[in-house]
Parts: C-alpha cells; structure tokens; sequence
C-alpha cells in the first residue's frame, strides 16, 4: 500500500483535529446550556405595590353595592405607540373574555367597523352570556398617524408594516439600525406626532366621536353635537384599559369632551360610573413633563389629579354608591417605556393609586429582554388579565411568564 506524505500528515494530524473539534463542540454546547439556563423572570410572581393598596376588578363590577345584579360592564380600550391594526384586538379580549369566563372566538371574524374621523376606526365587541353583558369599546387611531410615519421611510433599515420595502442606503451598526426603525420611527413617532400642535387634536377628535358613539344611550356622534345634539350618558359601570400612549389619549379626550357645547354633564357622568383605570405600560409621567402649576413648579399627575377629582365629585353630586377610583400601572421594569406611579400621585381618599410589577419576557444573562414583548404583552400575561378581571386578591398565587434559572 502506497501512502503519500500529505495522506501521512493528515493522518498524524487527524487525533489533534479531532481534540480541537471535541473542545469547541464542548464549549458551544456549555455556552447553550449557560444561556438557557441562565434566564429568569424576577417577576414571574407579580408584586402589588404599595401592599395595602388593593384594587377590585370588572367581575365585581356586575353586582351593585345592595347586592343586586348589573346586567352591563363596558370597557374602553385604547391601545399605545406603534402601528395597530384589527389583528390587534382579538388578542387583547381573549385573555379577558376567558378570564370572565366569556366565550370568544379569536379567529373569528370581528363586527364591522365604523369610520371615524381622520381615518381612524371603531370596533365594538361584544360579550354575554345568559346573565351579563361586556361591551368592548375600541377606538382604533393608529391609521391616523400613518401617513406621517411613512415619510419617514427612507431612513429605515428595518422593515416594519408601514415601510416593508424601505432600506437606507448607507451602512448602519444592526442593533442601532433595530432600534431607530422599531423604536424610533415606528413607536416614538406616535408620541411626537400626539404632542404636536395638530397631530393632538386629530387623534382626539376620533377618540372623542368614539366616546360619543359608544357611551351614550342614542349612540350620539361628534358631527350630531357639533350641530346642538344633547348626548345622554350611559349608567354602566366602565372601566378603561389602555396601552402607554393610550392613557393620556383617553383622559385628555374624557376632559376635551367636557369643553364641548351640549356635552358638558354628558362627560361629567361617563367620567362619574368610571370604576377604574388600568394602565398597560404606564407613560403618564414622561408625557406629562411639561405640566407645571401656577407658580411654575412641576405637576406632571396634574391632569389626573383633576380626573380623579371630578370623576369623584360627580359621583358625590348625583348621591351614588361610594366606589373608589382605582388607578392600576401594570409595569415591567424592563419595559423601557413604562413607569411605576407614585402613591401619592393622585390626593383624596376617593382614589387608591396601585402597581402591579411583573415580568413579561425572560430576561437573559441578566442583560437582556426583548423590549417588544417587555412592552407588549401585558394582558396576554395571565396574572394581568386575571388581575383586571377579578382584581388584586388573585395576584397572591398567581404565575406569570416562566424561564428556567
């Protein structure tokens, strides 16, 4: 047998080869194992803070306070920052419909929408069963900003749905390039188009008509109190869950209402049956930065200060059961865009401010959850959407997200 010298060589190098290649496969599956097990989700059981400050939730809110039934709750739902479409609604009422105990069907198609103004849309859902009924109210407003966010186009490396084919054409770090495109341009943009001179009241205008539409007893729209109509309030309890940008949205639109001719009591007693406020990925104090008082000082809770104090003295005019306002801030503390409110951010004992801490994702190595799902994916979190749906009390044994350690 001949044996040439390279064959010789390989041969002789062959045990070597195969250390080298034992050493690195070793060393990669070490680095799996370490990587996946070294995931944790701090929060997995959630923390009600402060401890004392329980909340009650919608379920509650379909027995009066003489123990006899409501056969109505309404829930205003009011997503946040970034592109929203239908697809987004199905998977927000889920959690809450099996939380309550409700029969829906995600993939089911959704009732027809109405338009509303600036492009914006209405869905309404609705929920029952042989003693109860849960109205779902959902202003869908992101179409209004789209047409801004799509001159940012040309900037983006990162296709997101509004610019799926868009692609700079310069060189940009990955990471920075993700974060500019998904964060930047596709969920900033809604803050600054909002707090804008125009954008405001663009978004407000179609939220107010929904408000209007839903809320009231003759489905009254914007354009019929514009020419003198008299809206008529609905008795219901309601209750609103609203994603980060949202919550502003909501009460600056409750407080725009009230300014309106003819719709003056009409706010004042959709603001009066508010049983509470949840509040997905808090963003109230950095939206608020610029509030000040009179004397110039920082007021950044001045505007639910001023919710909070109408919302109770209404109820207290009309003599109505004494029901605290709860104002609930689910946060993940790697959500970057959420905040923990303080509990004195709202004064008088009519309101009781809580928050909820809980982890939406897996944090890796310590150093890392995914921000989209950190700011996400708070009802689809079963601690969340049995929070909202039976209140506090269920947070004691309740089981979040769970990663291996």
């Amino acid at each position: 047998m001949i044996t040439s010298a390279s064959t010789r060589r390989d041969s002789k190098s062959s045990p070597r080869n195969h250390h080298r290649f034992r050493v690195g496969t070793a060393l990669l599956v070490a680095l799996v194992v370490i990587v996946s097990t070294s995931c944790s989700t701090p929060y997995r059981k959630p923390q009600l803070t402060p401890p004392e400050n329980g909340f009650s939730g919608i379920a509650d809110a379909f027995k009066a306070a003489d123990g006899s039934a409501v056969p109505e709750v309404d829930v205003l739902l009011v997503h946040g920052m970034g592109y929203h479409d239908y697809t987004w609604i199905a998977p927000m009422i889920q959690p809450l419909a099996v939380a309550l105990g409700f029969e829906f069907d995600p993939k089911a198609p959704l009732p027809a929408s109405e338009p509303l103004p600036n492009g914006a849309l209405l869905y309404q859902v609705t929920l029952h069963d042989s003693t109860r009924t849960l109205q779902i109210t959902v202003p869908l407003w992101s179409p209004i900003t789209a047409g801004a966010k799509k001159t940012l186009c040309y900037d983006l490396d990162s296709a997101t749905i509004l610019c799926p084919d868009s692609l700079a054409p310069y060189k940009r770090a990955k990471l920075n390039g993700l974060i500019k495109s998904q964060i930047m341009d596709d969920r900033l943009s809604d803050v600054t188009f909002y707090l804008g001179d125009n954008g405001g009241d663009l978004i407000r205008e179609a939220v107010d008509d929904a408000l209007l539409r839903s809320l009231s007893t003759g489905h009254t729209t914007l354009a019929q109190v514009k020419a003198g109509t008299v809206p008529t309030a609905k008795s219901t309890p309601l209750f609103v869950i609203s994603e980060s940008l949202g919550s502003k949205i909501a009460v600056d639109s409750l407080e725009e209402i009230e300014g309106m001719k003819g719709a003056q009591e009409f706010a004042k007693n959709v603001r009066s049956h508010i049983h509470a406020l949840y509040l997905l990925a808090n963003q109230i104090p950095i939206l608020n930065l610029g509030a000040h008082n009179a004397d110039g000082t920082p007021n950044i809770y001045q505007h639910l200060n001023t919710f909070a104090r109408k919302r109770n003295a209404q109820r207290q005019s009309k003599s109505l059961a004494e029901i605290p306002l709860h104002i609930v801030a689910f946060s993940d503390p790697s959500d970057l865009f959420s905040y923990l409110l303080p509990k004195d951010a709202v004064t008088g004992e009519d309101t009781i401010i809580s928050n909820v801490i809980e982890s939406n994702d897996c944090i890796v190595l310590g150093l890392y959850e995914d921000p989209s799902n950190a700011h996400t994916k708070y009802i689809q979190n079963n601690p969340v959407a049995n929070a909202i749906a039976y209140g506090s009390g269920t947070l004691a044994n309740a089981k979040g997200v769970f990663c291996a350690k």
